[in-house]
């Protein structure tokens, strides 16, 4: 699904889906990049800016399901916390399908609620 996702990305910014080889992280950076594994700069640039919607849309989530679980202090203070987390910041921030994972874990949690 995160290939899809970040495609999507690729083409709503102008980008082609011809970019790079699968990093292999089995072998190191220079490895990888003598292999035409490294993404070009533009792509990772549009990748974290992918990222950074789906990680927006995450923190609404969370709100929705605070408010639904407490009240609208409840979902301000669950975004507010999601926003901040250091875990959300470091993986949102890179142009990978962490960030995809959460907001699919979230979206199962508005389930339960």
């Amino acid at each position: 699904m995160a290939s899809y996702f970040m495609g999507a990305g690729l083409l709503l910014q102008g980008r082609d889906l011809t970019t790079n080889g699968v990093w292999n992280f089995s072998y190191d950076r220079e490895w990888n990049i003598e292999n035409g594994n490294m993404a070009a700069r533009a792509d990772l640039a549009v990748g974290r800016r992918t990222n950074a919607v789906l990680r927006a849309l995450t923190v609404l989530l969370v709100y929705v399901i605070g408010k639904g679980i407490s009240n609208r202090a409840g979902g301000v203070i669950g975004g507010l916390h999601l926003i901040i987390h250091p875990l959300m910041s470091l993986v949102s921030a890179r142009a990978m399908s962490d960030v995809l994972a959460i907001f699919f874990i979230t979206l199962s949690l508005g389930r339960v609620s």
